[in-house]
């Protein structure tokens, strides 16, 4: 009877000795290479991946260039010191070129290739982003702003004259979508046009609603998928809906029921340039290919979107805690409109210069990327130090810390469009402000997302006079109000 007690208790030990020193030995991680690090605690609670940033940047900022946290029992690498993230974003790049594993379960998004991948779709889909063709894209934003005038007046109106900030700015990320993407008409489209816009707006509204409500999260694959503006899980469904909708919009370019310049038009003209070269056989497998690639873009870019509309609302409070900002700004639009004969263009936009200031203010404060996300593709040493970063590590960029740190921003937490004026952007490390990412794989759409925003601004500051209303002053409930007055220019 001794002897079967003996191997019960064998049984048990040798397991739970071996799960013991595995953890322990994988746990010691960071200690066996000498790196900084916060001890994991996963036997107590788990933080989350943003908290164990801060901890991380406000502990070790200064003293060394790289610390360590694990993401569950997963080490990660934090960078921390400015001139060595330029170094991983730009200098050094082909040693950090991937933002995911290979075990990414989303690869549907681009931000989600791996680099050989994404260098061909990124070099056929710079030119649709280029100024030039944002100019273009221009009269399709003039149009959607139109609409959030309009809708400025009806959305959720209460009986104190507040409306809801976050109703309004969806509203224009979804006609701005519908206007900007696929050239259908926000009024007087016909039926098919109407069905089309009525499943895209959905589709947006959808992607805006996660946008306002999901929090960061704590595992690995969790924090990849806050990294970017371009990162965000893609339903099941997603892409089937997608291909549905390029397919029909595609249909209706070509019928000529659509006829704005749209992003779909410039990039379906962009793919398809090779379908010429094709053969009748292989025509029908071009367009197939840029179909696809045409999927994967717009679900980028339905992404993007909502990013925009959850920036603008970011904005629009800050004016209405800020008269003064406000009335510089107001003061900045009609000097320039003036200029232009009180038309606005491109060209007008381009010199609003203090405009560019409050959205840079506005991404400085409240970046939709609270963290990068790189790969070590081999084993990186860095310079005059004994670390290394090792191949396969998961490396982070603090990107909220980093806008947030007093040495670099003094009084981080003060809304002050003048840390954007030239003398002082010459003044900081280039690196200090990364709300598009930065380096080959920087944001592809950031002209875009900043035109949606001032345009948005402008034709709002033109009629209305923004204040606070009830709840604007919380900057994380979804009830948000503003109170817009016309004010007299």
């Amino acid at each position: 009877m001794a002897w079967h007690l003996a191997i019960t208790i064998s049984g048990l030990l040798i397991p739970i000795s071996l799960i013991y020193s595995y953890y322990r030995y994988k746990l010691s991680y960071f200690e066996r290479r000498g790196i900084p690090h916060l001890p994991p605690d996963i036997l107590r609670r788990q933080r989350d991946t943003i908290e164990l940033l801060r901890s991380a940047y406000k502990r070790f900022k200064g003293n060394t260039p790289i610390a360590g946290i694990f993401l569950q029992t997963t080490p990660a690498v934090i960078i921390l010191d400015l001139e060595l993230i330029k170094r991983v974003l730009i200098d050094d790049f082909s040693s950090f070129a991937d933002r995911t594993d290979n075990q990414s379960s989303n690869k549907e998004l681009l931000y989600a290739l791996e680099n050989a991948e994404w260098q061909t779709m990124r070099r056929k889909l710079t030119p649709c982003f280029w100024s030039a063709k944002m100019s273009e894209i221009f009269p399709a934003v003039i149009r959607a702003a139109k609409s959030l005038v309009s809708n400025s007046e009806i959305v959720d109106q209460s009986d104190d004259g507040t409306l809801d900030i976050q109703g309004l700015c969806t509203r224009y990320a979804s006609d701005a979508f519908v206007s900007c993407v696929f050239g259908v008409e926000l009024s007087g489209a016909n039926e098919s046009t109407q069905t089309l816009r009525l499943r895209i707006q959905e589709l947006v509204a959808r992607e805006c609603q996660t946008r306002f409500t999901t929090n960061c999260m704590m595992t690995r694959e969790h924090c990849a998928r806050c990294t970017h503006a371009q990162t965000s899980e893609v339903p099941l469904n997603l892409s089937a809906q997608l291909v549905g909708m390029v397919r029909e919009a595609i249909k209706l370019q070509r019928e000529g029921e659509v006829k704005q310049t749209c992003i779909l038009r410039i990039l379906y003209e962009l793919l398809t340039i090779e379908e010429g070269e094709c053969t009748a056989a292989a025509r029908k497998d071009c367009e197939q290919r840029a179909v696809q690639l045409l999927t994967r873009a717009l679900a980028t870019l339905l992404t993007g979107f909502a990013n925009s509309a959850k920036i603008l609302i970011n904005c629009l409070k800050e004016l209405a805690r800020n008269v003064e900002i406000q009335r510089q700004l107001r003061q900045n639009i009609v000097s320039v409109m003036h200029t232009y004969e009180h038309e606005f263009s491109y060209e007008a936009m381009g010199h609003m210069h203090y405009l560019d200031q409050v959205v840079a203010e506005t991404l400085r404060k409240h970046p939709t990327t609270e963290v990068l996300i790189r790969h070590a593709l081999s084993d990186y040493r860095i310079a005059n130090t004994p670390l290394t970063i090792e191949r396969g590590t998961c490396v982070l960029v603090p990107v909220k810390d980093i806008h947030h740190d007093p040495a670099v921003y003094p009084a981080p937490e003060r809304f002050d469009p003048a840390r954007f004026d030239a003398v002082a952007v010459m003044a900081r490390h280039a690196c200090a402000y990364l709300p598009y990412d930065d380096g080959p794989r920087n944001c592809l759409g950031k002209r875009l997302s900043k035109m949606l925003i001032k345009v948005a601004v402008v034709a709002l500051l033109r009629i209305y006079q923004i204040e606070c209303g009830e709840g604007v002053e919380d900057n994380v409930g979804i009830q948000d109000k503003i109170r817009l007055k016309i004010c007299d220019i």
